[in-house]
């Protein structure tokens, strides 16, 4: 079975995306991926890929000490009602390979349960 998830390097950056999933565009799922990024992963910077207009994409860098200030969520709210998210970038390689590895535990735990 082939993932969903994808994982490849581009100029120096780390890529994890889920073409096939659809973005993530929820304010939940929003404020669980920015915990995920930085409380689980420990990552200090991300690039979130955020979708424009048809195929086109852009990436909107967020480092910890933003995530970490938003203790009402504030950032998260502003998150969803502007961008729906794609992918994240990471300029550290560990980093991408421990979010593609959490991305995948779940995925086969949400398969099996089902």
């Amino acid at each position: 079975m082939n993932s969903p998830i994808v994982k490849y390097s581009h100029k120096n950056k780390h890529v994890v995306e889920w073409p096939d999933l659809g973005p993530v565009s929820s304010i939940t799922s929003r404020t669980k991926l920015l915990k995920i990024l930085f409380t689980d992963i420990k990552a200090f910077e991300v690039g979130l890929m955020i979708q424009l207009a048809g195929s086109q994409s852009d990436i909107l860098w967020i480092s910890a000490s933003i995530a970490y200030q938003d203790v009402n969520d504030y950032y998260s709210d502003y998150l969803q009602d502007m961008y729906k998210i794609k992918g994240v970038v990471f300029t550290e390689q560990g980093c991408a390979d421990k979010f593609y590895d959490f991305l995948e535990k779940k995925l086969m735990w949400k398969i099996l349960s089902n």
